[in-house]
């Protein structure tokens, strides 16, 4: 889908500021099936139980996922060191970026599972009073986070102010949203 649509192609439904990278929509539509996969089978049994083998082999795909990030950080740097053409890159580098890209998003989409259920009897404080709230947190966020890089982009604000007043902002009110309580399934 990248060789054929590109990087900066992008579908934005009804002008908001939610684009859709249409190289990757194919792996968007992954994910969601995936995703209702997962829902329809229960989460005791199978790869995403708690001792299941993804939890057993978390560091395999913590390493997978470094090292395909790694080929990402090469291609990216064969296309500014100047070792090809900066404006139009062959083929071969469309393609091997493409594979490195994808490579590292089945990767992470196993990591991040892997590495959460390895961890999950662990206790910190804060992402214990998270909790309650993550499936709103995860649907809400992103329409905060856009909202406030776009508040905090113009202000001559250090780097690290902006960070700060995004992550904050989009952590306090995504969590504080009338969506996110202790009844939401």
């Amino acid at each position: 889908m990248r060789l054929i649509f590109g990087d900066s192609s992008r579908v934005e439904p009804g002008h908001y500021p939610l684009p859709i990278q249409t190289s990757r929509i194919l792996l968007y539509a992954g994910y969601f099936f995936a995703g209702v996969g997962v829902g329809a089978v229960s989460l005791r049994a199978g790869m995403l139980a708690g001792n299941g083998l993804l939890v057993k082999r978390w560091i395999v795909w913590l390493a997978f996922a470094i090292v395909s990030y790694g080929a990402i950080l090469l291609m990216v740097y064969t296309h500014h060191s100047g070792l090809v053409d900066f404006n139009s890159p062959p083929l071969w580098w469309h393609t091997a970026y493409g594979l490195s890209f994808a490579m590292f998003s089945a990767a992470m989409t196993f990591t991040v599972p892997a590495v959460f259920l390895r961890f999950a009897r662990s206790s910190f404080w804060l992402l214990d009073a998270v909790r309650p709230s993550a499936y709103g947190i995860h649907l809400l966020h992103f329409i905060f986070l856009i909202w406030l890089q776009y508040i905090v982009y113009d202000p001559a604000f250090p780097v690290f102010v902006k960070f700060a007043i995004v992550f904050t902002g989009t952590l306090s009110m995504s969590w504080r949203s009338p969506c996110c309580c202790e009844e939401f399934p």
